[in-house]
């Protein structure tokens, strides 16, 4: 909750700076005509442009043939430091041969030569359909997956014996077995039918009415993957750029992250337990102040802040929040002017702002939902209906059995969605390769019902592995942080990291403590000569008997962004 609010405390800011151009435009006046500037490239725009020119025809020649055979070999794009014609040459002929070669191959296949790539890395086959399981795509080596009346068909064998299921074939019934070998299920489906069966134990016996019923190609039995692997436990997602279906062992996944934290695991069931059935108002009070220097070392300060009162019942929440961004927007647009041009916002917006008080609402609902409204942002994004809500997004997660959250769930819902399917496994090794190096048990100190975390820049760099650039890596050598937690709620956080960024020193410092009933918290960053941010935080929590409505009101308009 603390990451979204930060999130929305930026947005509004930014979306604020529109703010002060309030007065209507007035008509401009009559001003002498401006003189022509004609511009003349640099050295190096020159030398690029004849270089690109010279070097895409060739790129695209070579694109088109890769593309016709699919085996995609794009030339990598190497960029130069230089400014003169020689550099920005040589630059334009690498740029020219890589963008010529990726429409070439585009035109030839009718397919992106970079997704190409990355199919064929994982085992996939370019122009087909592909179904992946634990990051890789499973081979075929007949006969391939194809979509029927918007069912993925598969070869029945070859994927769910990856799926450590066993098949078997009787041809005098035409039928297909499918038996777990981890539980007591076995799956029947006959050749043309679009019923199956699927018992479970001995007396558990239900029949199943299917989309697609299973058929033959090429000698292989081809079904309806989404019924099979559902019916197995795992999830399916479709990534629709990759052409993919991705299966998930969701469970699996699921019991190995929540493995590693089974100390923070511990701390938030009992603190859950002990919040059970209970309604709650939390009163949070933020302060802050940006500095910003300009060419000549000038510093100017912008003041900020924010109040936000939230309810919950352990299930939903909702936040009620009110900027005071005043003083910081007439600093902004005195310091620098330019921010308001070619902004406008009609009167009525303008007469009904107060800059100190710009109210929103965070909605996050029972099912995994998080709605946001304000209504400035409304107006600025020209939404007529006042009672119109932003959708932002899903969490993935059912929050109605909060008693039941876990660190793995937390990890795991929100990237089983089809638009992050087929890097689903590498994004959820590297999310808690992270987190396993900040609170996980390998990093965990137990001294009686208190846990303690102690986080230092090398080792979230270790886990990050090739993701980070060296010299980043190295930033992180002096970054620390210790957390301690305890069972009856209570928290301390102290964080620090001194680096040195081209000549200039970054400083960063946070503390925070707090119990169940709230805390405060202390946070500053700054890069010497350039930039520096200062917040500070109140929090106050107690149980109330009753609560606001923490559902979307009556007849509410929702925008959903798809984030």
């Amino acid at each position: 909750m603390k990451k979204l609010l930060a999130l929305f405390l930026s947005l509004a800011m930014a979306l604020s700076l529109a703010v002060p151009a309030f007065a209507v435009e007035d008509p401009t006046p009559d001003t002498p005509a401006e003189e022509e500037v004609v511009y003349i490239p640099t050295d190096y725009e020159q030398g690029q442009e004849t270089g690109f020119d010279q070097s895409y025809p060739k790129g695209y020649e070579q694109g088109l043939a890769d593309g016709k055979l699919g085996q995609p070999n794009i030339p990598a794009y190497e960029s130069t430091e230089g400014d003169t014609f020689d550099d920005g040459y040589a630059d334009g002929c690498s740029l020219g041969l890589n963008i010529g070669y990726c429409d070439g191959y585009q035109e030839a296949s009718g397919r992106d030569a970079e997704t190409d790539v990355q199919l064929l890395a994982k085992g996939g086959v370019p122009g087909q359909v592909n179904v992946m399981f634990d990051g890789q795509c499973v081979a075929f080596p007949d006969t391939a997956p194809k979509i029927v009346n918007s069912r993925t068909m598969i070869p029945v064998r070859a994927v769910m014996e990856n799926l450590g299921q066993q098949v078997a074939w009787d041809p005098d019934t035409r039928t297909v077995t499918i038996t777990s070998r981890t539980v007591e299920q076995v799956i029947c489906l006959t050749i043309g039918s679009t019923t199956a069966t699927v018992t479970r134990g001995e007396f558990d016996k239900e029949t199943y009415t299917l989309d697609a019923p299973a058929y033959i190609d090429g000698g292989r039995t081809m079904v309806p993957l989404r019924f099979l692997s559902e019916t197995c436990n795992y999830t399916v997602l479709w990534d629709k750029d990759y052409r993919t279906a991705v299966v998930v062992d969701d469970d699996a996944l699921l019991a190995e992250v929540d493995s590693k934290f089974t100390h923070l695991n511990s701390l938030m069931a009992s603190q859950l337990e002990s919040q059970a059935g209970k309604k709650y108002q939390q009163m949070d009070t933020l302060s802050g102040k940006v500095t910003l220097c300009d060419e000549n070392g000038k510093a100017s300060a912008f003041p900020f802040s924010m109040t936000s009162t939230s309810y919950t019942d352990g299930q939903s929440c909702k936040m009620e929040l009110s900027f005071n961004l005043k003083e910081a927007i007439t600093a902004l647009v005195e310091t620098f002017p330019e921010l308001t041009e070619g902004v406008n916002v009609d009167l009525n917006t303008a007469l009904r702002t107060d800059l100190s008080k710009i109210p929103a609402t965070l909605l996050l609902t029972a099912e995994g939902k998080v709605y946001f409204q304000m209504p400035l942002l409304n107006n600025l994004l020209g939404l007529e209906n006042e009672n119109t809500w932003l959708c932002l997004g899903s969490t993935g997660m059912d929050l109605s059995k909060p008693e039941s959250l876990t660190i793995g769930q937390a990890v795991l819902s929100p990237l089983l969605t089809d638009s992050n399917a087929f890097y689903c496994q590498e994004a959820l090794e590297l999310s808690v390769a992270m987190l396993e190096a900040m609170f996980g048990d390998q990093a965990a100190k137990v001294s009686g019902s208190s846990v303690t975390w102690t986080l230092d820049g090398k080792a979230l760099a270790a886990a990050m592995g090739g993701e980070l650039p060296e010299e980043a890596a190295a930033l992180l050598d002096t970054f620390s942080m210790i957390m301690t937690m305890d069972k009856s709620g209570a928290y301390n956080i102290t964080g620090s990291w001194k680096a040195d960024i081209e000549g200039k020193s970054l400083d960063l410092d946070l503390k925070c403590k707090g119990d169940l009933t709230g805390g405060t918290g202390g946070f500053s960053c700054s890069i010497q000569d350039l930039f520096a941010l200062e917040l500070a935080t109140t929090t106050t929590i107690k149980t109330v008997t009753t609560l606001p409505s923490l559902t979307l009101p009556a007849g509410a308009v929702v925008e959903d962004l798809g984030i």
